[in-house]
């Protein structure tokens, strides 16, 4: 069982959209959809923590399968949910990668905050510790760093 920790409210939305590409295809938040959730949910945080975004936006539309403009997605998010404050709380279940980044940036979180808040400073870190994941691996030669202000 996780500790209860909760995402900052910059990441909420984020954990929204990931739901909803999860939902669409039918599984889990894998890390396409954890990391797509990111980019479109809390997307001009997202990408100061990258320097190629070039290579981001490549890596965000092969591995986790975003062909289609932001502004599509929501779009559609907005049209099928509305207001997002009025959106339902759903139960997020993350497949094993994910919620071992998950766990990781929880982790991160309870030796920084005592809220048990976990911000995407933490995920980014996550990121970088697990880079064992393909994915993740991919994030990190896209000129991912630590700092979001830049390089």
């Amino acid at each position: 069982m996780r500790d209860l920790f909760c995402f900052a409210s910059t990441l909420q939305l984020a954990m929204m959209f990931s739901l909803e590409l999860a939902t669409a295809r039918n599984s889990r938040i894998t890390l396409r959809e954890f990391y797509g959730g990111l980019y479109l949910g809390a997307h001009d945080q997202f990408i100061r923590y990258f320097r190629r975004l070039d290579a981001l936006e490549t890596v965000i539309q092969q591995e986790c399968g975003l062909s289609e403009p932001s502004w599509a997605y929501w779009i559609r998010f907005f049209h099928k949910h509305g207001n997002h404050e009025r959106h339902s709380q759903g139960i997020v279940t993350f497949d094993d990668d994910a919620g071992t980044i998950y766990d990781t940036a929880r982790r991160i979180a309870s030796d920084t905050v005592a809220d048990n808040i976990i911000t995407l400073s933490h995920i980014v870190a996550a990121t970088f510790a697990c880079r064992s994941f393909s994915l993740c691996d991919k994030l990190v030669q896209c000129g991912l760093q630590v700092d979001s202000n830049g390089p």
